[in-house]
């Protein structure tokens, strides 16, 4: 990963060794990382992982997003990293996050990809020129990690690889 050195890579935490409460309040750091970074220039980016659609939402709220690929299957699976088996009502979150990004939708600023980002790479849904990629799926070490290796690919010269739940072991492990 370091033969290109003009790529950024960005690990945000919502927590820190001294204060571990969940901090859920938008625009997180890494919106305004992002901001900071690229200004107003219109840019491409992906989301593995979306889940509700409200981070996201912050991209196009705070960035000038020309075009927006929103990587998530809505499916149950097993999270590793407190072994806990994830069970929502997938249908609902997919409703929702549809709801609120559905203005972006409509201008077609953005593109739904409902598959696991493993299929999506190796069916090269997403663009090899993106300027961002931000990484929030599943949490076990082995995707992590893939997602870290194949996202890297699709960045361009610049371009910024970001991420969320550092303080989980096997994210930090595979950053």
């Amino acid at each position: 990963m370091t033969k290109n050195f003009f790529k950024h890579i960005v690990w945000w935490t919502l927590g820190n060794v001294f204060n571990s409460s969940i901090r859920k309040n938008y625009p997180r750091e890494s919106h305004h990382f992002l901001k900071e970074y690229f200004g107003n220039k219109e840019i491409r980016g992906a989301e593995i992982g979306v889940f509700y659609g409200v981070n996201s939402k912050w991209f196009f709220k705070m960035l000038n997003i020309r075009r927006m690929y929103l990587v998530d299957p809505y499916l149950e699976y097993e999270d590793s990293h407190d072994g806990r088996k994830i069970i929502h009502n997938f249908d609902k979150v997919k409703k929702k996050a549809s709801d609120i990004l559905y203005s972006w939708e409509h201008e077609k600023k953005l593109r739904w990809i409902y598959e696991t980002s493993d299929e999506a790479f190796e069916r090269q849904y997403i663009p090899d020129d993106l300027d961002f990629i931000y990484i929030d799926a599943n949490h076990s070490y082995e995707f992590v990690k893939r997602d870290i290796e194949n996202s890297w690919n699709l960045l361009k010269k610049g371009g910024v690889l970001i991420g969320h739940h550092f303080t989980f072991y096997s994210v930090a492990k595979a950053v």
